[in-house]
This record gives C-alpha cells, structure tokens and sequence, in this order.
C-alpha cells in the first residue's frame, strides 16, 4: 500500500515516539473522546426530546455538543492547526439575548426558537443516520465501497455530512472508520505526503479506505496512523512553481544567485501568500532545477519584502519536470507532480534502464558525432530505431532516464502532440525535396494577389528554438536520407554539423540573417543501403556522419511457430541463401525482419506470411535477380520458382496452397542445404 521508503519513514517516527511516551495508546483512556462518547452516543441522542435536542447546539452551554466539539483538548488537532476548519454548526444562540440565527457563507439571519427546533431535530435525525450507515461499513472496504458511502451519506444527512462538524462527531463516536483529519483539504494534503494520489471528488468520506488500508499494513490504528503522519509532516502548506523569466541553474539558485527569482516572487502581489513551510520549486527550461522550503514568513524579512529565506535541498532533480507555467507564481495542484517533487526529497535519484545494443551504438555514436546515419537491408527495423534513439537521446540528456520512465507528460513534450511540436521530429527527404524545405525559402503566402514570403525550413525551426532553449535537447529524424540531393538540401549549413562548427554562425544567403546548429541539436538519418548507394554518397556528408549498419537477424522472430515453420530460424536460412548466391551486393539484398512483423509484432498465421513474401519479400528479390530464376530458385528453393518457365509459383502463395506453404518452405531449405552439401 505505501511506498518501503515511507513506510520507513513512519516507522522510525513511531519509534521515537514510543521512547518518548508520546505514542497513542488505543486502549488508554482519552478524557475528551471518552466524555464526548458518554453525553453524545447515537443511541442517547435518539432519545432526546425537541428542548434538549436544540439544546445540543447551544454554543453557549459549554456542555452542549457544538461546544464539546469546538474544544482544542484534542491533542492532534493542535499538531494540525494549519488545517482546522471553523467547527461552528452554524446554529447560534446569542449568550445575551437567547435568540437564535442560522448562520450560513451568504448570510446570517435571526430565526424563530421553533425555527431553530426544527433545524436541530432534522440534523441529529441526520447525523443518526451518518452514524448508522458508517457502522455498517466493513473494517476493510476499498475505495469504490468508501465512494458509494459517501454518495449515501450525502443523501442520508445532506445538511451535515459535508460540515468539520459532523465529521469530527462521527469519527468519535463511529470508531475506526474515520480519518483524524477532518476536512477534504486536510486529508489531500496528508495523502500527497504518503505519495497516495488522492481520488477525485473524494470529499470527506471517499477516502476514508485510504487511512484503513496503510492502518492496517502498519498494525496501527487509524489515531495511530494520523498522528505519526502530522508528527512527521507537520501542519499543511502550499507548493509552489517558480518559473524565472530567465533561465537558471541549480547552482546559481543554491548561491542565492537568482534576482530573477526575487523579482518573481512579486508578480501579483503572490510574495505576500508564500509563507513559512510552503515548498518551492524553480523551473528552468520545463526542468526543476532546485526544490527548497520557505524559512522565513513575510514579517520575518521586512528589511528586503521581495525575498524569502529559503532552505534549498540537497540533490539533483534533473529527472523531475513540470511543465511550468505562464505565471511566473504559481500553485501547484497536481497530485503526480506534487508526489514527485515529494518523492525527491528522499528517494534516491533513479537510475536510467539499460539500453540494448542497438541504442547503445547509436548514442554512442550521437554523443561522439552529433549526427550518425543508420543503414541496411529493408526491414532491419531503421525507422524504428532511429526514432527510438531520438526518443533516448532527449530523455537522457534531458530527464538523466530512460523514455519509458517518464511520465506521460513528460513523453509528450518529447514526441509532441496536436497542439505543437515535440523535441523529437521527423522529416522525409525525396527527390523533389529541396533547400526550401530545410533550411529557408520563398513560398506563396495567403495575400492580396500573388505573392511569396520567406519562410524557414524544419531544420531552421528546430535550430532556432534549440538556440533560444539551450537547456533543452533536439533531435531530428531524417528518413530516406539518400533519396535527397544532400549537397543542395543542406547547402551552406553542411559544414556547420562539425562538433567544432556547432555554435558557430554562417549568414544565409535568402535572408541574410546569422544560423548556428546549436551544440543541443541532434540528427539520425536512415536509408536502404546498397554497395552502390553508399559510394555515391557526398564525402564532405560522409565526414560529418556517423554509420551504423542494421543487419538482418531472425533473434527476433524467435519462438514464432507457423504450422511447423519456425520463423526465425527460416529468416536466418533464407538469409544465409542470398548471401552465397548473390555475388558482392548480397549483403545488402538481404531480407530484415521487419518484413515480418506487423505492429511491432511477428505475424502468426499462413495468411499473413504468404502476404509478406507475395508483396514484399519475392518482388524485391525478382529485382535484384536481374530475371535470373535459376538464382532466385536456389534461394526460394525449385518448388516455389518454375526456372523452366521463368516464373514464380504465385498461386502456391494463394489461399488454395495455403496448407502446402509452411512445407514447401521448409523443403526448400533442405533442398539447397542438400545441394550444397553434394556441392
């Protein structure tokens, strides 16, 4: 139920506690409980006639119910003062004149004492049947229980359900039910310092199975429980998000280096509601770049009202995001974001998953280049792994873990969504694809007549906002890279890819304005490679990128079973056949097994490998044949390519050969293996 890490937490403040005999005790009397329990039971107020039933909110009467209640004799609810509500009823009756009002948000208005009878009488019905209904619920009800319970009591006693009032009631006189913490606030408050996301709309009651549950993993009471949470946390405060008009860095805002800060801490009149125990945390770039706690209230800093002592806290948050705010003030409210930047006060950083090999090469690559080129065979999975590395890349540069550790958020500013770009984006070069399109060009423009505006290219986009971001990494996927004129798409920007030439300015000839690729720009390129593509690549390209060669594997595909065929071991033979007959371009004609999969996954049924071979795999390897069927036969095996009648068997990949297709595959395998062992 609770995180190991507050669940020790708790532990050792219960132990100090306990040497300090200060730990509840369940079964030792408690004057103020026991008294309240002994005038104010359910089963005595049933009783009660209309006088003594009014009687019982007479906040005059210090033995009335609405003044036992408003007592402070309650030890843990001084501990939590911060958090107490006002405890009247809202049923008053004037010491000095006797007259009664009804006091609401809106109004207070004198009533009649049978008007004030009939309110009385109606909420001790009410709070009767609050009572009854929590007795019904069982020790261990979850959250959808508590949550239909509410719904009840709502209905059940609609005028005093939702009151401090009648939660403090029934939580003492309905014992082990109730949270200490009598208001929904209060109880928000504490569940975030647990690291529990509170549900929504819980109200006063919906979370009451919260309590019970980590009470009962503690073989505690609910008091128990309560009172180690306050004695830990203290009283509630407020969280808030300092977003600096400027960037910063943690060891600026450490060294009190931060006039943006202070300055900020003015913006509408907000200084004024940072106070003493409030948490802080500074924004930069969409990273938290330091957490801390208000030390001093206002009063205490009069000589400088702009500034608040702050303790900063020790650590590294580079793996913590929010995304900021456009008020530079702000008060954090979300659950998550609030029980992360909790969970950095303690937790120990999170270390990054383990990359497999594939990203590990190409990082290694990204971080020594600043731009690397995936090729192979179609299929290997290049387009895959390009946007995975992007993906990597940022995370780790950015976050210090792995993209599947962050959190949904976090992902999106990554990848992007409907309402913007990411970190991460895509383009795809062809042969029409041009200069405009990357760096900068003329295109019409919506305008009187005809007309042509400049307009900047992908490129220039992302290098521009990573230049006015520095603090934030960028990567760009370009596919097909091959398929574009390299020299004329990048132009004069080529040179500038150089880890040295980073940072360094070139003037564009269109707009005659001064472009750096910043040093936080990142590219991965992908491209079915042959022997001749690669030697037709532009060398000056060629020295600024690095390479990495995709090859196919049937690891993959192992364990996929299709009526006998085993997938992967069939790729790897299939494979090892057009690499002994088709002479020096054989690696590269090879097939990925990308072709086999489809949404990530191997496909599973005759249909859909007769599919693959029928539409990708046979076309491919009837164009590298240059019409040589003797060849492809030797690789498909003679069963599947007709070499007299130059032709493949088509209709063996139909639903009609269906049932034959997994055997004539594997005939095929042992047919070559045959001949060539005769060979």
């Amino acid at each position: 139920m609770l995180d190991p890490i507050v669940a020790e937490h708790l532990q050792q403040v219960a132990m100090r506690l306990r040497a300090a005999g200060a730990w509840p005790d369940p079964s030792a009397a408690h004057p103020w409980r026991d008294t309240l329990r002994s005038r104010f039971d359910p089963t005595l107020l049933a009783r009660l006639g209309d006088a003594a039933t009014l009687a019982l909110f007479d906040q005059s009467d210090p033995h009335s119910l609405a003044a036992w209640l408003a007592r402070d004799d309650d030890d843990l609810a001084r501990l939590a003062d911060g958090a107490r509500a006002p405890l009247d009823t809202g049923l008053v009756r004037r010491a000095e004149t006797g007259a009664w009002l009804r006091v609401t948000h809106s109004a207070v208005r004198p009533i009649s004492p049978w008007d004030a009878t009939d309110i009385a009488v109606a909420w001790r019905d009410q709070l009767l049947a609050a009572a009854q209904l929590l007795a019904l619920m069982p020790a261990d009800a979850d959250d959808a229980l508590w949550q239909q319970c509410a719904q009840q009591l709502r209905r059940a006693a609609p005028d005093v359900a939702d009151t401090t009032w009648a939660h403090r009631y029934l939580e003492c006189v309905v014992p082990d039910r109730l949270s200490l913490f009598h208001t929904a606030m209060q109880q928000w408050f504490y569940l975030i310092k647990l690291w529990q996301v509170p549900l929504t709309g819980a109200g006063r009651y919906g979370s009451a199975g919260r309590w019970s549950a980590i009470a009962r993993a503690a073989s505690w009471s609910i008091r128990q429980l309560c009172y180690a949470v306050v004695m830990h946390h203290g009283a509630p405060h407020a969280w808030w998000c300092i977003t600096p008009r400027v960037p910063v860095t943690s060891a600026a805002v450490r060294l009190s280096d931060v006039p943006p800060i202070s300055r900020t801490l003015d913006a509408g009149g907000r200084r004024d509601r940072l106070a003493r125990g409030d948490t802080l945390a500074v924004v930069s770039e969409m990273r938290v770049v330091a957490i801390g706690t208000v030390a001093a209230a206002p009063a205490d800093t009069l000589s400088d009202p702009l500034h608040r002592r702050v303790e900063w806290w020790d650590g590294e948050f580079g793996g913590l995001m929010l995304p900021g705010s456009a008020e530079e003030v702000c008060e954090i409210q979300s659950p998550e974001a609030l029980i992360a930047i909790e969970r950095a006060r303690v937790a120990p950083p999170p270390v990054p998953a383990a990359l497999p090999p594939p990203l590990a090469d190409i990082l290694e690559r990204l971080a020594r280049k600043g731009q690397v080129i995936l090729y192979g065979p179609q299929g290997t999975g290049k387009r895959y792994w390009a946007a995975q590395a992007a993906r990597e890349h940022v995370a780790r540069a950015w976050c210090g873990l792995a993209f599947s550790q962050l959190t949904p958020e976090q992902q999106q500013v990554i990848t992007g969504s409907a309402r913007g770009d990411g970190l991460v984006r895509v383009c795809r070069f062809h042969p029409s694809y041009g200069y405009a399109d990357f760096i900068e060009g003329y295109r019409p423009v919506a305008y009187e007549g005809a007309a042509f505006g400049l307009r900047s290219g992908i490129f220039k986009q992302l290098c521009d906002e990573a230049a006015a971001h520095a603090g934030r990494p960028y990567a760009l996927v370009i596919e097909d890279i091959n398929r574009g004129d390299l020299p004329q798409i990048f132009g004069d920007v080529l040179r500038n890819l150089d880890r040295e030439q980073r940072d360094l300015a070139v003037t564009l000839p269109l707009s005659g304005v001064a472009f750096v690729v910043p040093a936080n720009v990142a590219l991965i390129g992908t491209m079915d490679a042959t022997e001749r593509v690669m030697a037709l690549l532009d060398a000056t390209l060629r020295r600024r990128f690095a390479f990495l060669e995709m090859m196919p594997s049937g690891a993959v595909l192992a364990n996929t079973d299709i009526a006998g065929l085993d997938l992967g071991r069939w790729l790897d033979r299939l494979n090892e056949r057009i690499r002994r007959y088709f002479g020096p371009d054989a690696v590269h004609a090879q097939v990925g097994q990308g072709c086999f999969m489809v949404d990530g996954r191997p496909v599973e049924t005759v249909d859909a490998l007769a599919r693959v071979l029928r539409e990708r795999v046979i076309p491919s390897l009837e164009e590298r044949c240059y019409a040589d069927y003797g060849m492809l036969a030797g690789v498909l095996g003679p069963r599947l390519v007709d070499r007299a009648a130059r032709r493949v068997r088509y209709e063996l990949l139909a639903p009609a050969g269906f049932d034959a297709l997994p055997s004539i595959l594997l005939a095929a395998d042992r047919e070559v293996r045959r001949r060539s062992a005769d060979a």
